[in-house]
């Protein structure tokens, strides 16, 4: 009667077994596809060197736009002067017309 049991339990365990090693394939299948994405060290550095360069090129461009479009605006003072300009030039025309 003991060898149905035994049977049994080796049954059991063999298909246990069969199921870790699936369980290996699919972490290993998992590892080496992760490593696939991965980069070296010194391949790092070189990218994020490229990136920082990138960067301080754009914050000059950005800066000298700013110069650029800064320089090119009217002051305030410039606005008012004109409309106080066309103000008066209105007076001038309907000025005398009221005031006769």
């Amino acid at each position: 009667m003991a060898m149905p049991e035994t049977e049994a339990t080796l049954a059991v365990v063999v298909a246990r077994l069969d199921d870790l090693r699936a369980d290996m394939q699919s972490l290993r299948e998992e590892v080496r596809k992760s490593s696939e994405n991965s980069v070296t060290r010194g391949e790092w550095g070189q990218r994020n060197q490229h990136v920082d360069t990138r960067i301080n090129t754009l914050g000059r461009e950005i800066g000298d736009l700013r110069t650029d479009v800064n320089s090119r605006r009217a002051p305030w003072w410039s606005v008012w002067a004109v409309a106080l300009a066309a103000g008066g030039f209105a007076w001038s025309i309907i000025g005398p017309v009221i005031t006769r």
